[in-house]
């Protein structure tokens, strides 16, 4: 679909119909007129400059480690990381997506969930990353988050309309479906280890596998609801986490949106095991990028053990640690 938007030609051996929201297409279309080597220079340029950008904004996350040297190094290793790295040597857009994840959290932070939810619109143009964060607001009981992450979610399906013409989108869903299992096992999250076993006739197994990975995180969260309602940002933070553990097609690349969990995690918790679980996932990483194919799951299984530790952190008796305190930096003025 973006392919129309673009006018580009299809590169042998590329899944056409595996494509972002139109919307970024069109963002891109002006940048497409340029030399290859030109457009991606400047679109790398561009993404470092959002990660840097993402690591100043999100620094506050940490509370009070924000100012010590393990605060800085958990913020390195959790933004500048090896699905960093990969971010820019692929050219994906996941900068973006982590900008607007920190923005969405410190302005849940600063007591603006209306427009928190809002920014939630900029990871939703990949909704696999984030589809469990608004039932994770509904356990919360966060209405006006939830009222924004609505508005920004019509308006996320409402340009894709406009950009595309209907019988185009309604293809979409069974273009998913027919993404080869030479892709999906490839991807990161627990569903992605039965695409081996599936063969072509289970091509909806790993989609049942998902929604199992949902329904048993939302369990989890619905056991940590006091925290949650307590901490609203972790609704966010944790949200993506999830999604990640539980989407039927997310890939490394996709782990540098974990950076936000960890750092929330680390304010309330302490840093030993958020900086536990940054080494592991880039170890894990490390590791399935030299295993073969069917063998290169580990990524999953520790990302699936973080988050159920995370879970367990949230529910168990731990004290939490002063919140962070208030950002006004991004408080809207009165007109």
């Amino acid at each position: 679909m973006a392919r129309q938007l673009l006018g580009a030609v299809p590169v042998a051996g590329f899944h056409s119909e595996y494509v972002d929201h139109p919307l970024l297409a069109w963002i891109f279309q002006p940048a497409s007129r340029l030399p290859y080597e030109t457009g991606l220079a400047l679109f790398l340029l561009i993404s470092l400059g959002v990660l840097v950008l993402s690591a100043v904004l999100a620094l506050p996350l940490l509370g009070d480690d924000r100012r010590s040297l393990i605060g800085a190094s958990l913020l390195g290793l959790a933004i500048f990381s090896l699905p960093a790295s990969l971010v820019l040597a692929t050219a994906q857009i996941d900068s973006l997506f982590l900008l607007g994840l920190v923005l969405s959290i410190r302005l849940m932070l600063a007591r603006r969930p209306l427009l928190a939810g809002l920014l939630l619109g900029v990871p939703m143009l990949k909704p696999q990353l984030v589809w469990l964060v608004v039932p994770l607001l509904v356990i919360a009981r966060q209405w006006r988050a939830i009222l924004g992450a609505g508005l920004a979610a019509l308006a996320v399906v409402g340009t894709a309309f406009l950009l595309l013409p209907v019988a185009a989108l309604a293809q979409w869903p069974a273009n998913v479906m027919r993404i080869p299992l030479s892709v999906a096992s490839s991807s990161i999250g627990l569903p992605t280890a039965i695409a081996p076993l599936a063969g072509t006739q289970a091509r909806g197994a790993e989609i049942g596998v998902a929604l199992l990975c949902a329904v048993t995180a939302l369990a989890l969260a619905w056991r940590a609801r006091d925290r949650l309602r307590s901490r609203p940002e972790l609704c966010i933070a944790l949200g993506v986490a999830a999604s990640l553990v539980a989407a039927p097609y997310g890939f490394p690349y996709d782990l540098v949106l974990l950076a936000p969990a960890l750092l929330v995690w680390a304010a309330w918790d302490g840093i030993r095991f958020p900086l536990a679980a940054v080494l592991a996932m880039d170890v894990a990483f490390g590791l399935d990028q030299v295993l073969p194919g069917p063998a290169a799951q580990i990524q999953g299984l520790v990302l699936g053990a973080v988050v159920v530790l995370l879970f367990w952190r949230m529910a168990s008796e731990v004290p939490a640690r002063p919140r962070a305190p208030r950002t006004r930096s991004l408080e809207v003025a009165p007109s």
